[in-house]
C-alpha cells in the first residue's frame, strides 16, 4: 500500500492486487501457492487494465520472489515495459539454501517429494517446488536465462545487509542481460524486511517513484523532488 501512495502521489495510475492461494484478500489457500498461479494472476490483471483502461504498457513493481515471476512474466508478455523490484530474489535455490541451510531445491532434483513445509515463513505444499523446477524459476541460471530475453527497464532495489540475496549474484543477472537499461541500486543498511528500518523504506520508496517516473513517463529527477504522500491522505 506505501508504493501505491507514493505512486500514486507522483501521478501514477496504480492497480494493486491479492494473487490468489496466498495472504491477502484474494481466494484460495496458501498450502495451494505456485509460481505459476502468480504469473497467471499477473497476466489476468494485465488483461484487466487492457480490458478496462485500453493501456497496453504497464510498469511492475514487485517485492522478493514476486519479482522473479515479474520476469518471467515479461519474457512471454510484452504489454510489460518496466520492472521495478525490491529485494527480488534472483536465486531462489540459493536464498532457500541461506535461510534453512539444506539444499530442498536440489534435494527436489534429485528425486525427493516433499509435503507440506516451510517456504520462507509460509506453509505450502510440495507442489511450489517442483512447478517452480519445471518452468524454470528455481535457480540463478533461469533468471539469467530469462533476462537475456528481455529488452525493457529492469531496476533492482537491493538491500546492503540482505541475508537473502546476495549483491554479486544480483550483479551477475544485471550483467546477463543484452539491455543496457537493466541496473541494480542498493539501499544502503537496509534488510530484506526493509519495514525494519523506516529510513531504508522511505529511501526504496523514493528510488521506486524516480524509476517509474524514468522509464514511464521519460522524467529525470532525483529523490529528494519526489512528493511524499500524507498519513492523512
Amino acid at each position: 500500500l506505501s508504493v501505491s501512495y507514493y505512486l500514486a502521489k507522483n501521478g501514477f495510475n496504480v492497480v494493486r492486487f491479492d494473487c490468489t492461494n496466498h495472504v491477502g484478500e484474494s481466494d484460495g489457500e496458501m498450502v495451494n501457492t505456485t509460481l505459476r498461479g502468480f504469473k497467471e494472476d499477473l497476466t489476468s490483471t494485465l488483461d484487466y487494465i487492457e480490458q478496462t483502461f485500453g493501456t497496453h504498457r504497464v510498469g511492475i513493481v514487485s517485492s522478493s520472489l514476486a519479482k522473479r515471476v515479474a520476469i518471467k512474466a515479461a519474457t512471454e508478455d510484452k504489454r510489460i515495459a518496466l520492472i521495478v523490484g525490491l529485494v527480488g530474489i534472483v536465486d531462489l535455490r540459493g536464498t532457500l539454501q541461506a535461510v534453512y541451510r539444506k539444499d530442498m531445491i536440489g534435494e527436489c532434483l534429485e528425486g525427493k517429494r516433499w509435503g507440506v513445509t516451510d517456504v520462507l515463513g509460509f506453509e505450502v505444499s510440495g507442489r511450489f517446488l517442483e512447478t517452480a523446477i519445471a518452468d524454470r524459476y528455481h535457480d540463478l541460471e533461469t533468471t539469467k536465462e530469462d533476462m537475456k530475453k528481455l529488452n525493457i527497464p529492469v531496476v533492482f532495489l537491493v538491500a546492503e545487509n540482505d541475508a537473502w540475496v546476495r549483491l554479486d549474484q544480483v550483479k551477475v543477472v544485471v550483467e546477463s542481460t543484452k539491455s543496457s537499461l537493466a541496473k541494480m541500486l542498493v539501499i544502503p543498511e537496509a534488510l530484506h524486511r526493509l519495514e525494519e528500518n523506516p529510513r531504508s523504506t522511505r529511501i526504496a520508496l523514493r528510488q521506486i517513484v524516480t524509476s517509474c517516473l524514468k522509464y514511464l513517463q521519460y522524467i529525470s529527477t532525483n529523490i529528494d523532488a519526489v512528493k511524499e504522500p500524507s498519513l492523512r491522505e
